[in-house]
């Protein structure tokens, strides 16, 4: 009995490592498949990247009547390539897609069980720019799980179309937010200015991560149309962080108008977060009429408020000697440093 137990055993363990065998001598052998045809094919595929209109045109015709094997094979080649070309050929890489079916097989997978296809045919039609997919996307923000509403938003931010944005705002008012706020953020601002309109009526929204990733993307599009809107959250949102976001934008849009708001901000009864940001902000702005404010806070008492407004002053071109003659003890050291960064000077 143990002889023969003993014999099973064996046996057993005998085809066990024949099915480990076959199984390692079989992904040998289809992984040298897969670089012999792709070294086979190399040409056709740098055509399509480096090749002049004609050429992409005749590479891509190639590629498209490639036996199903071979195709397997570059497909994965192929779909790298969206994140590589531009132009005529991305629009080329994305025909080519079309003609052998990855794109619908694509929007189908939107509805698969396993997250992980889900994401995979959201992240390709967005790089594949597909029209008529938004609001398949849309849908994806509120999908079950997170990675899948996270590649949905940055989709549709390279889709750029502006019809995504309320739902892009509303994934983010969600508790928690449905998708992070860099995320939307990104989505956004690559979506531009055609999504302003819906931007600036968010500016008021009642969550606080709504409003300040309004607030960055408004300042970081320049969308000049925001400067009312912006000066209303400086002077009056309820959160500081919201407030030193408004500066920060009115600084980087560069509007004169603004200059009264921010000096405002800059004054003692203020949070000391926000007359960093208002102080630096002056800067921002380039106007010589804030020489004369930025000088006065030079020696304020909160170093930080007398470091920016020294790094300020040497944006705005005042002479480095004079800057540090004026600055306090606490901030000369900081602006001192900065001199060298700002003037070239060593």
């Amino acid at each position: 009995m143990i002889l023969a137990a003993f014999g099973v055993t064996s046996a057993v363990a005998a085809l066990v490592m024949l099915g480990v065998v076959a199984r390692r001598v079989t992904r040998r052998l289809r992984e040298a498949r897969v670089r012999r045809l792709t070294a086979q094919h190399r040409p056709l595929l740098l055509s399509l990247v480096a090749g002049d209109p004609p050429e992409a045109r005749e590479a891509a015709t190639a590629v498209a009547a490639l036996d199903t094997a071979s195709w397997r094979v570059l497909e994965p080649a192929v779909v790298a390539l969206l994140a590589k070309v531009r132009g005529e050929g991305h629009e080329e890489v994305v025909r080519l897609l079309g003609t052998r079916g990855v794109l619908v097989r694509a929007r189908r997978d939107l509805h698969r069980r396993r997250a992980s296809r889900r994401a995979a045919a959201a992240d390709l039609l967005g790089r594949a720019q597909v029209p008529g997919t938004v609001r398949s996307l849309v849908r994806l923000l509120d999908d079950r799980d997170a990675d899948v509403r996270h590649v949905a938003a940055r989709s549709l931010g390279r889709l750029g179309s502006a019809s995504a944005v309320p739902s892009l705002l509303r994934a983010l008012a969600a508790e928690p937010p449905r998708v992070p706020p860099a995320a939307v953020a990104q989505a956004l601002l690559r979506i531009g200015p055609a999504g302003a309109p819906d931007l600036l009526t968010a500016v008021d929204h009642p969550v606080a991560v709504v409003r300040s990733t309004v607030v960055v993307v408004l300042g970081r599009l320049g969308v000049t149309g925001a400067g009312t809107a912006l000066r209303g959250l400086l002077a009056g949102d309820p959160l500081t962080d919201v407030r030193c976001l408004a500066a920060t934008a009115l600084g980087a849009l560069g509007m004169p108008g603004a200059v009264p708001d921010l000096v405002r901000a800059t004054r003692p009864g203020s949070p000391g977060a926000l007359r960093v940001a208002a102080t630096r902000a002056l800067g921002d702005l380039g106007a010589s009429s804030t020489v004369a404010v930025l000088d006065g806070l030079l020696h304020d008492p909160d170093a930080r408020v007398a470091t920016e407004a020294g790094h300020a002053l040497l944006g705005l071109g005042v002479p480095r000697a004079d800057v540090l003659a004026r600055s306090t003890p606490s901030s000369v050291v900081a602006v001192a440093e900065r001199v060298p960064a700002l003037t070239g000077a060593a």
